[in-house]
């Protein structure tokens, strides 16, 4: 569902349904700079929406393909999102993405010791 300022006038919501086969999970979740709701799909694209119209204004590829793990504590990709820059783990390669939402370009990945599980992260004091 898409929630846009003018739904908070109104008091509405509107389902907007993903590509056929795709889903997501609670951890798939987040918006953009300009208030755009983001979606990692099952597919491994990161889906950009217009709040205001519910419409997919862009997809871009990420990670490999996934799917939903039956226990819910259990690692799958997760998006974090900060300013202009998408934080997307990958559990299957160990590896964090960062996506500059400007241009949905890949502009860095790190591997990690060990399993990602959940993404967060707070502003610089500088």
């Amino acid at each position: 569902m898409v929630k846009s300022d003018r739904a908070y006038a109104t008091n509405s919501l509107k389902v907007v349904p993903m590509p056929k086969g795709v889903s997501y999970s609670f951890r798939s979740l987040g918006r953009g700079p300009e208030g755009e709701g983001l979606i990692l799909g099952t597919d491994g694209k990161l889906y950009v929406i217009d709040p205001a119209t519910g419409a997919f204004t862009n997809a871009w590829p990420v990670v490999a393909a996934w799917k939903e793990p039956v226990k819910w504590q259990e690692p799958r990709p997760a998006l974090f999102v900060r300013g202009d820059t998408a934080y997307i783990t990958e559990p299957a390669t160990k590896k964090v993405h960062r996506l500059d939402l400007a241009t949905g370009k890949l502009v860095g990945s790190v591997e990690l010791p060990a399993v990602p599980n959940e993404i967060s992260g707070t502003l610089s004091a500088h």
